[in-house]
């Protein structure tokens, strides 16, 4: 978009001028935040254990990372379903499967 302003703050471990360890990350979009992340990196990406929060502080994801991508250990929500870990998979950021209550 055009004027859009997006800021990206990083607070944590470095390794060799890459994101390695644990820290967290904000991303901002014109001044509001947008997500946060908080745990692992790996190589400047998202590694380990990782909780993703939305704009408003709602869990959108909590599990486990590789190489930047959820992977199909962990638990989340789309909106206001709760995903079902045990009936779906996560294929990078999209989720294939039941939610909490079936659907």
């Amino acid at each position: 978009q055009m004027g859009t302003k997006m800021c990206l703050v990083y607070e944590g471990d470095w390794q060799v001028g890459k994101r390695e360890g644990q820290g967290s990350e904000c991303q901002a979009i014109d001044g509001r935040m947008a997500k946060a992340y908080e745990g692992g990196w790996k190589n400047n990406k998202r590694h380990g254990h990782g909780t993703e929060l939305s704009h408003d502080g709602e869990l959108m994801y909590e599990g486990e990372w590789a190489n930047g991508e959820k992977t199909n250990r962990g638990e989340g929500k789309v909106g206001f379903m709760e995903l079902k870990d045990d009936k779906g998979r996560w294929q990078g950021h999209y989720y294939h499967g039941e939610t909490q209550d079936g659907q």
